[in-house]
């Protein structure tokens, strides 16, 4: 099986001493696995970053083994945040919330857009609401509706609190503890409906993300 494809880098490990298996959300083929031969060399290591958009050709002999990525860079993103943490926590979360939740090879354009669009948002002053917004988006494509009626909302038996803001959409004067309660509303929405906490964690980065908003 051969196709071609634009997609996000969402993870990549070492395969051996000189390759990588690499992971990407693709546009049209949904989340993909391959190895890329070479992957760790200077060459490969300088756009085969999380969250660099790539241009990829995929080949398998047998769709029962993993195929293998030729790649070429599309668009560095990850590079323009090196020297800011937040920004950079905020994109590794996302991407590897994605990692957690996508099941393998099932096609998802929709978030994929609004993964690419949050990616353009992300050099914006008002980032952390385009992230905010992009959870509340990727929930709601998932399967789960928030209807935001009540100040509280029970989604499995628990009673959640949620800040103005994502009901009204206004952001102005938003204080970092409305931010982070709107994160941990998210969170628990997510834990809730897409994730079996025995089985799957929050990724780290989801974490170090609240606290810079405590």
């Amino acid at each position: 099986m051969n196709w071609q494809d634009e997609g996000f880098i969402i993870s990549k490990i070492k395969y051996n001493e000189n390759s990588i298996i690499l992971n990407v959300f693709t546009k049209l083929h949904g989340r993909r696995s391959a190895i890329v031969y070479g992957g760790s060399s200077s060459k490969f290591r300088n756009f085969l970053q999380l969250g660099n958009k790539i241009f990829l050709v995929y080949k398998s002999k047998n769709d029962s083994k993993i195929g293998y990525f030729s790649t070429e860079l599309k668009e560095p993103i990850i590079p323009y945040f090196f020297d800011d943490k937040k920004r950079i926590t905020c994109i590794l979360s996302a991407l590897s919330i994605l990692k957690i939740i996508l099941p393998e090879g099932q096609i998802y354009k929709e978030i994929y857009d609004s993964l690419e669009k949050f990616l353009k948002n992300i050099k914006e002053k008002n980032w952390i609401f385009s992230y905010i917004f992009w959870e509340q988006y990727l929930i709601k494509k998932l399967g789960y509706e928030t209807t935001f009626q009540d100040d509280v909302i029970n989604v499995n038996g628990k009673k959640l609190k949620f800040p103005k803001f994502l009901k009204t959409r206004d952001v102005d004067n938003v204080n970092n503890e409305e931010i982070n309660l709107a994160l941990n509303f998210n969170k628990n929405l997510l834990i809730g409906n897409f994730m079996d906490e025995d089985i799957l964690k929050m990724p780290l980065n989801r974490s170090l993300l609240e606290k810079y908003f405590y």
